[in-house]
Order: structure tokens, then C-alpha cells, then sequence
């Protein structure tokens, strides 16, 4: 367990700020290189990326000034501080690149490292900002239909990379006549890469995941099935707590912050469903599960 005392000092946030500094320079490198080498695709590029870490060291410090009396909370920021670190490390090392070689291909495979890293960082932009409207209640759901299978095949489609770097076997299988669902779409579709961006992460190479949507009972479920670390029995109950992060979930993902599922849990619990786990303990696999409204 991090020091508590130590991280109620000014000295995390005098390095916050620091960090934020650092940004505010890259942006300004970046925006630099782009005038002089004229490219406006470099600067599109660039422009999102640097935004979303600006928005995220703003969140961390107003979490971290909220919440400084939970350890849990502060070993949070200590997580989100490592992967700003480890990205800001890939793109240090793309400038060095782009700054070095006047090959075409290696630049091509810099600015492909820069459109990788801004995808990451507008993902945890978004995640964070959605922790803070999940905590406060503030987000106000709007239903409408939803064609669940078509965003689901978007879902799949956007991580076949990392599926096939780890050669998982992934298969998508559904009725073939469904109704839509009646749910707030932006929410569940975050809920839905919670679930599979887990199956992913916690399945080891050769494994695989089973993704099924069906109608049971005048309601439309979604099951996703895998071969990865499973769950053990005394942590089945606490699957969905708030940073509640099973040892054998830290020892796959060190860098793991432990509330998606408490975020996926409460969007599905407010789009009328209700998610629930099974697993036949560790190392046998895990299925999630939640059946949501039709939309008449």
C-alpha cells in the first residue's frame, strides 16, 4: 500500500503541475514542427492528442485535490501519472525519429505511433471524465433504439490488432433477427469496451473469446465469454466494486486502475439491465452477462 501521509503533501501536486508544464511544452513543440515542415496532417494529428493529455492532468488534479483522503484514490493518480509517462515516452522517442530520419517509411511509422498514442488518450479522456460524472450523478441518460449488434461488430473490429498480435480466437455470434434496444447508446457502448477490452487484456495468447447477443425472454441479452484468468469464489462478490482489482488481475496488469467494471455495473444498471460474472475459478475463464429493454 502507497505511503497515504506522503501523498497528502503539496509534493504530488507540485509534480502534477510539473507534468502539465511538460505538456503544455510538447504542444508547443509539436505545434512547431508542424508549421515548419508545413504538414497539416502532422498537426490534425498532434492537435487532438495533446488536448486529451491537457484535459486528463486537469482531471487528475481536481480528483486528486476532491478525493486526497482515500488512499485508493491516490494510488489512481499514481496509475494515471505511469501511463502518461509510458506515452509520453513513445512520443518522445517518434520526434527523435521523425527529427533524425528523412526516410519516408520511418517517418510513416512515427506519425502511425502518434495516431496509436492520440487514440489511447482520447479513450482515457473520456473514461476519466466519465468517472467523474458516474461519481456525481451528473450525466442525464437519453434513450433511444440501438442496434446492438452493429456496435459490437465496431467494438470487435476496432481491436483486431491486439487480437491478433495475441492470436485470440474471437467469434461474434447472434440471432439472426434481433430487435433493437432501448438505452442510452454512448453509455452502453462504453460499457460493452470495458467488458472486451477485459477479455482481451486478461486472455493469454491462443485463447479464446465468445461474443453472443440473443433474445431470451422478451429481452435482448449480450454474453462475452473467455479463456483468461477467470475468478476466484471469495472474489466473485466483489467484481464490481469500486477499484476492487483481484490478485490475479494485478499480477497480469500491473497498471490496472480497478473501476471499468464499476463504471460498466453502473451504466448497465441504469440503462435498466443488470451485469452479471461467472467463472469456474482461476485460470478457467470468465463470462459477463446483461440483458437489456426492447425498443418498441
Amino acid at each position: 500500500m502507497l505511503n497515504k501521509i506522503f501523498f497528502r503533501t503539496t509534493f504530488v501536486y507540485l509534480i502534477l503541475v510539473a507534468l502539465l508544464t511538460g505538456i503544455i511544452w510538447l504542444a508547443h513543440t509539436f505545434n512547431m514542427m508542424a508549421l515548419e515542415t508545413h504538414s497539416n496532417g502532422l498537426y490534425e494529428l498532434v492537435f487532438p492528442f495533446v488536448s486529451s493529455l491537457i484535459i486528463i492532468s486537469i482531471g487528475a488534479l481536481l480528483w486528486k485535490r476532491a478525493h486526497d483522503a482515500d488512499t485508493l484514490k491516490d494510488e489512481f493518480i499514481i496509475i494515471l501519472t505511469h501511463k502518461f509517462r509510458t506515452l509520453l515516452t513513445g512520443v518522445r522517442w517518434s520526434i527523435d525519429d521523425l527529427a533524425s530520419s528523412s526516410n519516408e517509411t520511418d517517418r510513416a511509422t512515427a506519425i502511425e505511433t502518434f495516431r496509436g498514442i492520440n487514440m489511447e488518450m482520447v479513450s482515457l479522456t473520456e473514461f476519466l471524465i466519465n468517472v467523474a460524472s458516474q461519481d456525481k450523478h451528473q450525466y442525464v441518460y437519453q434513450f433511444a433504439p440501438l442496434d446492438l449488434v452493429t456496435v459490437t461488430k465496431e467494438i470487435i473490429a476496432a481491436s483486431q490488432r491486439r487480437l491478433k498480435d495475441k492470436r485470440i480466437n474471437i467469434s461474434f455470434e447472434n440471432d439472426p433477427v434481433l430487435p433493437k434496444v432501448l438505452v442510452d447508446g454512448k453509455r452502453l457502448i462504453l460499457a460493452i469496451q470495458v467488458l472486451f477490452e477485459n477479455a482481451v487484456k486478461y486472455t493469454p495468447e491462443d485463447g479464446f473469446i465468445v461474443v453472443s447477443i440473443k433474445k431470451e425472454r422478451g429481452r435482448v441479452s449480450f454474453y462475452i465469454k473467455d479463456s483468461g484468468i477467470g475468478i476466484s469464489k471469495s472474489d466473485m462478490s466483489k467484481m464490481f466494486s469500486r477499484f476492487f482489482r483481484s490478485k490475479n488481475a494485478q499480477a497480469k496488469d500491473s497498471d490496472g486502475v480497478g473501476i471499468g467494471l464499476f463504471i460498466a455495473h453502473d451504466i448497465i444498471r441504469r440503462n435498466k439491465g443488470q451485469l452479471q460474472v461467472t467463472s469456474s475459478g482461476e485460470g478457467r475463464g470468465t463470462t459477463f452477462w446483461f440483458t437489456l429493454p426492447v425498443a418498441e
